[in-house]
C-alpha cells in the first residue's frame, strides 16, 4: 500500500492534480453587515482573525512536516508547484482525503496514525504505557485536551514534554522519549 501510495504521488501530472482540485466546488459566503453595530464588526474581525490562526494551528497538528513542505511548495513557481500547493491548501496537507489519504505530493510519508500529537515513531501502546506509569496529576496533565507530547529536544535539551508544562512533576516521560535530561535551565517551556 505504501509503495503504491508513493508510486501515485510521483505520477502526478498537473492535469491530475487539477481533476482533484475539480472535485471541490468554490463557494462565496457573504453577508450584510450594515446592520451590525461597530463594536459588532470589529468582533467578527476578530473572529475572522482567529480562524486563520486556527489554519495555522491545525496545519501543526496534522503533520511535523506540514510547515517545512507549504514553505517549500510556496516558492516553486512552476505550474506543477502552484498546482501542488493549491491541493496541499485544500486538504491542509499533502494526502487526500478523498482518496483514503494517499499522498499527492512525492516524498512525503504516508500519513501518520498519531498525527503531530506524539512523537515520531512512538506508538499507541507506548504513549499509553506511559501514561498509565504516571502519578493521577501528572496523568491530568499528560492527558489533558491542550496537551501535545513532544520528543526529546536537540543540543542536549530538555526530554518529552508537553504543551502545558515541559515535564510532569515527577520528570517521567515515555520511554520512547528517554533522554538524559541536562540542566534544569533546559526544563523550561520554548512554547513549542
Amino acid at each position: 500500500m505504501v509503495l503504491f501510495a508513493a508510486l501515485l504521488a510521483a505520477a502526478m501530472d498537473i492535469a491530475s492534480l487539477q481533476k482533484m482540485a475539480a472535485r471541490f466546488a468554490p463557494a462565496e459566503v457573504t453577508a450584510d453587515l450594515s446592520g451590525l453595530a461597530p463594536q459588532e464588526r470589529g468582533a467578527l474581525a476578530k473572529i475572522v482573525e482567529a480562524a486563520r490562526l486556527m489554519d495555522t494551528l491545525y496545519l501543526r497538528q496534522v503533520w511535523a512536516g506540514n510547515h517545512p513542505l507549504l514553505l517549500d511548495l510556496s516558492q516553486d513557481a512552476t505550474p506543477l508547484g502552484r498546482a501542488r500547493l493549491h491541493l496541499f491548501l485544500l486538504y491542509k496537507g499533502p494526502w487526500s482525503s478523498l482518496d483514503d489519504d494517499a499522498p499527492f505530493i512525492p516524498g512525503v510519508p504516508p500519513r501518520p496514525d498519531q498525527a503531530n500529537f506524539y512523537p515520531p515513531g512512538a506508538t499507541k501502546e507506548e504513549i499509553e504505557a506511559w501514561q498509565k506509569s504516571l502519578p493521577p496529576h501528572d496523568r491530568e496533565l499528560a492527558t489533558g485536551f491542550y496537551t501535545t507530547i513532544r520528543g526529546p529536544r536537540t543540543a542536549g535539551s530538555a526530554g518529552c514534554r508537553t504543551a502545558s508544562s515541559t515535564r510532569t512533576s515527577s520528570g517521567a516521560r515515555p520511554s520512547c522519549c528517554a533522554k538524559p535530561r541536562s540542566s534544569p535551565s533546559s526544563r523550561r517551556s520554548s512554547g513549542s
